[in-house]
């Protein structure tokens, strides 16, 4: 069996209670990859929990320059290295966003034969290039520093508002194998990039721009060291955005239906049977979760 090894980030208390809840899940719902690795990248300067030995939970702290914690997602990108670059095998890693969750057997997420990356798209275009549009500066200016050429660039299709784009890679969930360091070129090229002076006149004008740069970054690194042919498109049964179910184009009846999703701040914020069905157990241990209740 291919071993599939889970990890996630947790820069502060509530990013760290979401990885608990990730970690639940998987132990709860995983199958046959129940007893799977679970690594937890977390800052040196946040202190690492010692009541948690039931989950299993491999923390592995990692330094980083302030400047990078303050930026957006810069803790994210970090922290994806230092996991990889910790693992450096032959497994397979499975690289999610804290606030997600194993809902099946997540057999889905291994890679076919000769693929290099799974990836789920981006699920609105917000800064994304549209393919019916000029390729607009901030993208130029990431093709250039890649070395990609935008007019062989395949569509891509963003998975709630269904609009065509030039590739743009969903940084919540990232599937690759660790020896082929993709994931510690994202850091090495955002730790590179994110300060550059040439981008920051975007961030000035649109914040989101800020925001999105990681994304933007693991775009081009995948565009530029991975072919169309060993990339593999999981469909929206992985990383469903749970907070965008009421508008997504393909929505399930229940949660239970689901291999894996993002929920953002729905929990924090509401029920999720509020939103969607859910069947027990999994009902149950969401509901564990969720503050003030």
């Amino acid at each position: 069996m291919t071993q599939l090894i889970f990890a996630t980030r947790a820069a502060d208390d509530n990013t760290l209670h979401q990885a608990q809840l990730l970690a639940h899940s998987l132990r709860e719902f995983g199958g046959i990859y129940r007893n799977s690795r679970f690594i937890v990248a977390i800052p040196t300067t946040l202190k690492i929990p010692t009541d948690l030995q039931n989950l299993h939970i491999e923390f592995l702290p990692f330094s980083l320059d302030p400047a990078v914690m303050k930026f957006p997602f810069g803790t994210k990108v970090i922290a994806a290295g230092a996991v990889e670059r910790h693992l450096d095998t032959d497994s397979t890693l499975v690289w999610m966003d804290s606030d997600c969750l194993i809902i099946q057997q997540p057999d889905a997420l291994l890679l076919p034969e000769g693929k290099k990356l799974g990836y789920r798209p981006v699920d609105h275009t917000v800064i994304g290039s549209r393919i019916m549009q000029s390729v607009d500066f901030f993208w130029q200016l990431i093709y250039t520093i890649f070395r990609i050429d935008a007019e062989l660039l395949p569509m891509m299709t963003t998975t709630v508002d269904q609009e065509a784009i030039r590739p743009y890679f969903n940084a919540g969930l990232v599937v690759v194998h660790p020896a082929d360091g993709l994931l510690r070129r994202w850091a090495k090229w955002f730790l590179a990039l994110y300060q550059d002076d040439r981008f920051k006149p975007f961030y000035a004008v649109n914040p989101l721009y800020a925001v999105f740069m990681h994304q933007a970054v693991l775009t081009g690194v995948i565009l530029s060291c991975t072919q169309p042919e060993a990339r593999h498109l999981y469909d929206y049964h992985v990383h469903y955005p749970l907070h965008m179910h009421q508008q997504h184009p393909q929505a399930v009846s229940r949660l239970n239906d689901l291999i894996t999703c993002q929920y953002d701040t729905l929990l924090e914020t509401t029920h999720p049977q509020e939103i969607i069905p859910i069947a027990p157990p999994l009902a149950d241990l969401i509901k564990t979760f969720i503050p003030n209740e």
